[in-house]
């Protein structure tokens, strides 16, 4: 039983920032009828993810994030089994935090519509490269570089220049 209880802690400790963050996009609305702006959000994410930091933490280790999960695992600080059960354990988690969502929103006055309204989800479409344009122009010729493909440092095409790192490859 002691095994298990890193696992419900991780499934628990994923639960809770779906919840709280994604519930208060749901709740306080999002878009053009955000009353109070992001940083109400951004508060309900981290102090979600700080209260499981404290809460789960000396149990699990506190990842809740399956990337987390799979950079310790990676790094050699957890085997293979016990990675999958995390993984299993966090995406339980963030199921069960939707639900919970969709529970709370469905006795909602007036109803809710998850088809139009969504669960607090960042839409990523055409509005959201829109608004990254004018940050895309403005950024250095040489980032912009840097990002694009074949600019990697095993790149052929790749040459030493003023700004160039003393470990990358020439």
């Amino acid at each position: 039983m002691d095994g298990m209880n890193k696992y419900v802690a991780e499934l628990l400790g994923t639960a809770t920032p779906v919840l709280i963050g994604c519930g208060s996009v749901v709740l306080g609305g999002y878009g053009g009828a955000f009353p109070l702006g992001m940083l109400p959000v951004a508060l309900a994410f981290g102090l979600a993810i700080v209260a499981m930091a404290y809460a789960i933490g000396p149990i699990s280790g506190r990842h809740v994030n399956p990337a987390v999960t799979i950079s310790m695992f990676t790094a050699g600080r957890m085997g293979g089994r016990e990675a999958i059960s995390y993984i299993v354990a966090q995406l339980i988690g963030g199921i069960v935090g939707a639900l919970a969502i969709v529970i709370i929103v469905s006795g909602k006055g007036g109803g809710y519509d998850i088809a139009t309204a969504g669960l607090g989800q960042n839409g990523w479409g055409a509005g959201i490269r829109a608004s990254m344009e004018p940050a895309r122009r403005s950024s250095p010729n040489w980032f912009r570089r840097s990002c694009s493909p074949g600019s990697s440092s095993g790149s052929p095409r790749r040459r030493r220049t003023a700004w160039s790192p003393a470990w990358s490859s020439a």
